[in-house]
């Protein structure tokens, strides 16, 4: 009898050793990014919000406190509030090679001493079946970057399976291949759900893309309404917007849902000087309008409701800031999208670049200033110039090629 005593008493023992061995909070200093995932998942699970923003990067902590304290995001369930429950169903771990090709890594690296990516199924209950959360496993991109030797999350953002599938980076699951099926019906513009119910369209008509075309009012009164898309990609409606930029921005916090085209038109000047050549106007206006396409396929802030932010983090969008001589370039390449060499849209990555400089060949980044460049040489056309950055890059692996919508 002692003996069985004193065994159960060891067993005891070692049993809650262990378990305080792996209770982490989230205070303690936390060195293992897989750990830090699952503290993320476990808070969504539990409601925890103190600790899902505790575990946020810096640089998203106060925009993801904004939409927690907002009464009317839980009052009606929108964005990480529209989750009853969630559990990892399955996790991978991804290299700098894939992860380059989804996010803009490179901005991460010069950020954070390390960073590390996940491709991570998580099996969601939700109070109602959206875009961004549907009842079952949901794939994302979770993007870690160490602060102060702690890791914290930089992104998680919706994974793009039909990249990571096709070459060879997904699991190989039932769960992932039911996944894959709803990203396909979302990038030929349908929202459905696991048993392929319609949940919502974001399809632009031809009415919605008359202007950017220059379609005339016989064509349209001759035509249905419908799509304007000969290949595998429809042009969105709408995109909806996070206010993180501005407090003076009466929808600061909040995120709006907004004409694509009037999103594109109210991007471009806030990224490109509006008076430069219109050759880079043009290669400007299809990089803004790609990122923002790929990102309504793949909402880089599920959490928030949220397709894109209005900031640096993405693009910067201010309302009413349009001007002629950009709107005038958005229209000259309406009709016309990017697609990389196995045909998926991809994240139209740029970044300033050196005044006077072309900026680098094949390195997945359009360069702002290298647009000009080439603009004032005269040499290259605005295709041409796309073709200069994103070819055999970390986002095609081939020549990008273009599509008509």
């Amino acid at each position: 009898m002692k003996r069985t005593v004193t065994f159960l008493i060891v067993v005891c023992m070692l049993v809650l050793s262990l378990s305080s061995a792996f209770a982490v909070s989230v205070n303690d200093k936390v060195d293992n990014s897989q750990t830090v995932v699952n503290l993320l998942v476990d808070s969504i699970n539990k409601g925890d919000w103190k600790t899902y923003v505790d575990l946020q990067a810096n640089i998203n902590r106060e925009g993801i406190q904004g939409f927690i304290n907002d009464a009317d995001n839980a009052k009606n369930g929108l964005g990480i509030f529209n989750v009853k429950s969630a559990k990892i169903k399955e996790m991978k771990a991804l290299s700098d090679d894939v992860v380059a090709q989804l996010t803009n890594l490179s901005q991460y690296k010069q950020q954070y001493n390390e960073v590390q990516a996940y491709l991570v199924g998580i099996d969601y209950r939700v109070k109602k079946e959206n875009k961004y959360f549907f009842n079952g496993v949901n794939y994302n991109l979770v993007v870690l970057g160490k602060e102060a030797d702690n890791w914290k999350v930089i992104e998680m953002s919706d994974a793009p399976l039909e990249i990571l599938i096709p070459a060879g980076y997904g699991f190989g699951s039932e769960d992932e291949k039911e996944a894959l099926k709803i990203i396909k019906a979302r990038i030929n513009g349908d929202i459905v759900n696991k048993e392929g119910k319609l949940i919502e369209s974001n399809k632009a008509s031809y009415r919605g893309i008359q202007i950017e075309k220059g379609i005339n009012s016989a064509d349209i009164q001759e035509a249905p309404m419908g799509v304007l898309s000969t290949g595998d990609h429809v042009r969105p409606d709408y995109i909806r917007v996070y206010h993180d930029r501005s407090s003076s921005d009466p929808n600061y916090h909040k995120t709006i849902s907004t004409d694509f085209y009037y999103y594109v038109k109210n991007v471009l000047p806030n990224e490109w000087y509006s008076t430069w050549p219109s050759e880079s106007l043009k290669a400007g206006a299809m990089a803004v309008k790609m990122y923002g396409w790929y990102h309504v396929y793949h909402p880089k802030w599920p959490s928030l409701n949220a397709d894109v932010k209005d900031t640096t983090a993405d693009q910067v969008f201010i309302d009413n800031t349009e001007v002629s001589s950009t709107t005038t370039a958005i229209n000259n390449v309406g009709g016309v999208g990017l697609e990389n060499s196995s045909g998926a849209v991809f994240e139209t990555q740029y970044l300033a670049g050196t005044q006077g400089q072309p900026g680098t060949q094949s390195s997945g980044k359009m360069s702002q200033w290298g647009t000009k460049y080439w603009a004032d040489q005269g040499t290259k056309t605005y295709i041409q110039m796309c073709h200069y950055y994103y070819d055999n890059s970390d986002k095609s692996s081939g020549a990008i090629a273009t599509f008509s919508y």
